[in-house]
């Protein structure tokens, strides 16, 4: 059997696909790497930790990684930030390895970032907490195009199998009308 068209977009797209993911997982921990060198911190089971970070541009920004998950097991954790009156700003669980999120800072000044452990096991995190400026200085902007020019390429990667299998199924249908109408010329 020789490869038609078809069949050869989907491969080629099955091998984009696959290279996608394999740059994501590697620029993604290569993401994670770089967090962990920062601002790592361990909070004991039922315990929280504050961090403060000056806030002036009316825009702020965290990010939390989980560097041992999951071999540490389920994380349960939670993140609320409050302004500098102590109004909370907002609250969230956190979904693992990595949790960020920016926000509104109405007020300028200290900003309270509070981690809380629901689990019962200890929790190594990495917080990185501040104006969004910082943050995003701070995490570093080359992994973050790497890690979205392969999730563009996972998304071309698919576009390609769908043609793929379109053209497969295509050419499928006009093979079998060939055949029906004894036409087998153009499948040689």
């Amino acid at each position: 059997m020789r490869l038609r068209r078809g069949h050869i977009l989907l491969i080629a797209g099955g091998a984009i696909v696959a290279f996608s993911f394999i740059a994501s997982s590697y620029y993604a921990s290569q993401f994670l790497r770089e967090i962990q060198q920062k601002n790592m911190h361990t909070i004991a089971p039922e315990a929280r930790l504050d961090l403060q970070g000056n806030i002036t541009s009316g825009r702020g920004a965290y990010v939390v990684a989980f560097p041992n998950y999951p071999a540490a097991g389920p994380v349960q954790a939670a993140v609320s930030v409050s302004d500098p009156d102590g109004e909370s700003v907002l609250e969230r669980n956190l979904s693992p390895p990595i949790a960020n999120e920016l926000f509104a800072a109405q007020k300028q000044g200290n900003y309270t970032i509070t981690i809380s452990n629901l689990g019962n096991a200890s929790l190594d995190a990495s917080v990185i907490f501040g104006e969004e400026q910082v943050v995003s200085e701070v995490i570093s902007m080359p992994n973050a195009v790497s890690t979205a020019i392969a999730m563009l390429l996972l998304i071309a990667g698919i576009i390609v199998i769908v043609a793929g299998g379109a053209i497969t199924f295509i050419d499928r249908r006009r093979e079998q009308k060939m055949k029906q109408f004894g036409d087998m010329s153009d499948l040689v």
